[in-house]
């Protein structure tokens, strides 16, 4: 009877076959306010390692775009950095794929998942304090 007993689960494989990726980043600086403020803005194109026919659901890796955006305020020995950056995946197809469900106690049964429309994104925050008191 299925799920009723006990059951030797073989070892979990997940290929990857990642591929070489590469990543284009360009990124500056401005002084707002000399020694008080500055701005800092930033862009990175970077590839995915996994080819399409081993995307899915489990692991997603596609290109990328990376937006980023960042202040320091400064005073006396303190600083804070605000940071903010927004990565966008976008809208990716796969129809290839061989990524199949986990099922380790039927792994012949086991159907592919990969194949379907991923569209993604995401947004990093952050903020940190820098300073001394000597």
């Amino acid at each position: 009877v299925p799920t009723i007993g006990d059951y030797k689960v073989p070892p979990i494989r997940i290929p990857r076959n990642l591929q070489d990726a590469y990543s284009i980043r360009i990124g500056g600086s401005v002084n707002i306010l000399p020694k008080w403020l500055q701005l800092r803005l930033g862009y990175t194109y970077e590839t995915g390692a996994t080819p399409d026919s081993y995307n899915g659901v489990f692991f997603y890796d596609n290109n990328k775009h990376l937006f980023g955006v960042g202040l320091t305020v400064t005073f006396k020995r303190q600083a804070i950095d605000f940071s903010y950056a927004h990565i966008l995946f976008p809208t990716h197809t796969p129809t290839t794929s061989q990524e199949k469900q986990l099922n380790p106690l039927n792994e012949k049964g086991a159907i592919v998942i990969g194949n379907g429309t991923y569209n993604s994104s995401f947004n990093i925050v952050g903020v940190a304090w820098r300073g001394s008191f000597f």
